[in-house]
């Protein structure tokens, strides 16, 4: 069982590498499945997703490579190497937006 100190972590990084909460994590985790042409299904990419964005947001050593073959071996290698470059581009794009978003408030 998670400690406080654990479930505090994880519910403030939640919130900041999703901030539009359940919406916005379901419509990416659509997108995610949309780009894989339908390989993975809704769990599967929300799985993916949320997984990439934590490491991304609190992994100092995220190198590239790394982080394909984080998607590829959680996609139970479901993609190809293609495939997971389009998805840690998309999930990238939108990490960086929802940071911007945030700077401008």
């Amino acid at each position: 069982m998670f400690s406080r100190k654990l479930k505090s972590f994880f519910k403030k990084l939640n919130k900041k590498i999703i901030p539009g909460g359940e919406k916005q994590y379901k419509a990416e985790a659509e997108e995610i499945r949309k780009i894989s042409a339908e390989k993975l299904n809704l769990e599967e990419s929300t799985k993916i997703l949320l997984g990439t964005k934590a490491l991304l947001a609190i992994s100092e050593n995220h190198g590239k490579e790394r982080m394909l073959k984080y998607i590829i071996s959680r996609s139970n290698n479901k993609l190809n190497k293609f495939e997971a470059e389009e998805v840690l581009e998309f999930i990238t794009l939108k990490l960086i937006k929802t940071y911007e978003n945030r700077k401008k408030t």
